[in-house]
């Protein structure tokens, strides 16, 4: 009869403890399901903001080169987060002084994103040199001087409006 008892109460305990596992198993599952499903948006949103790249090349003495490249969804997200907080009171009062120009660079990005691709300008004077052009959807910015020394700007140009969106905003903040 203890054996039959024994048997029992094992067979509970085996039954309870299958039970916690599939519950931890289901949980563990979803917080997994979950923490993939934000890191999927996080990428759509990345993707979809596109890529800044920014080039800069000295020729002196000591040579140096950078090239970096940044999506434009850590600026998106920085100009709206900049906005709030100490730091977000002072930026907002600068945005103020210089807020009547945010309607021509919404007008200018707006347009960027309109036109066909092509070059807007193309300068030069004495052997410096400055493009800007309009190139599958990024608008570039490439500087030469004349004595070596280059710097090259790219960025998606419905980025560009989004940040200036995000810029009207936090002028229109509170605080």
């Amino acid at each position: 009869m203890a054996l039959d008892f024994e048997e029992a109460s094992l067979s509970r305990r085996e039954a309870t403890m299958k039970t916690w596992h599939k519950v931890l198993v289901a949980g563990f599952a979803i917080y997994v399901g979950l923490a993939l499903t934000v890191a999927a948006w996080i990428g759509v949103w990345v993707a979809r903001a596109g890529w800044a790249s920014v080039q800069i090349a000295t020729h002196d003495t000591a040579p140096v080169t950078i090239h970096l490249v940044l999506p434009m969804a850590l600026a998106e997200a920085g100009v709206t987060m900049a906005g709030h907080g100490p730091a977000g009171i002072e930026l907002r009062a600068e945005l103020r002084e210089v807020s009547d120009l945010l309607p021509a660079l919404e007008t200018l990005a707006q347009g960027l994103e309109e036109i066909p691709d092509g070059v807007l300008v193309d300068a030069r004077q004495g052997g410096d040199h400055v493009a800007i052009r309009k190139v599958r959807g990024y608008f570039c910015i490439d500087v030469d001087s004349g004595d070596g020394d280059r710097v090259r700007v790219e960025a998606p140009d419905q980025s560009l409006r989004r940040v200036i969106e995000r810029l009207r905003r936090v002028t229109t903040l509170d605080g």
